[in-house]
């Protein structure tokens, strides 16, 4: 994704997570740990979701603990985890199209419910935004696929972002900390 698109990106994310309540998260016990452990599962299931013929072959994912930006950090400021990986697919048309209907159904068998985010590039990239069905839960998954004919571009770019929660004293790293994941095989 071009450097201004995924600033866009995130700049959406953020306005999502902070419109959802993160705003006047208060003080309290901070949920960041858990909800890394959880978006790694999402992550995980959403992974297991491509068909096995579609090749999917994901890059290191990173994952960091975001806030709102730059300023005093402390122990009530409104914190979120975000994941960020980009999967590569087989060298086939329509690959990328065809593992973002298989995580698009199992995602809605599962509880959550899409709607398409964006169009760009003349519909050649879409984006789909998923989110829990269960009320307040919070959760939000982007999903985006492409549409071009060629088989050596296509990909998913998939992002996850958990509810916010508050940096308490013990938020691993602190806002700005932002980590390489491993891959079950420990590769990066």
């Amino acid at each position: 994704m071009p450097r201004p698109a995924r600033m866009w990106s995130a700049a959406l994310l953020l306005a999502a997570a902070l419109a959802l309540g993160g705003c006047a998260a208060g003080t309290g016990e901070s949920q960041v740990t858990a909800y890394e452990q959880q978006g790694e599962a999402v992550a995980a299931r959403v992974l297991e979701l491509i068909p096995t013929a579609l090749g999917a072959q994901p890059a290191a994912p990173f994952a960091e603990v975001r806030d709102g930006g730059p300023g005093f950090e402390s122990e009530g400021d409104a914190v979120w985890w975000q994941y960020e990986q980009d999967i590569q697919l087989a060298a086939v048309p329509g690959a990328s199209a065809a593992a973002a209907e298989a995580i698009a159904a199992g995602l809605q068998s599962d509880g959550w419910t899409m709607r398409r985010v964006r169009e760009t590039e003349r519909g050649d990239r879409v984006a789909d935004g998923f989110r829990r069905g269960d009320a307040g839960e919070g959760w939000y998954i982007e999903l985006t696929s492409v549409r071009y004919p060629e088989p050596d571009a296509q990909r998913l770019e998939l992002i996850i972002v958990s509810p916010t929660t508050v940096r308490g004293p013990a938020a691993p790293g602190g806002a700005a900390e932002r980590r390489e994941m491993h891959q079950p095989d420990g590769s990066r």
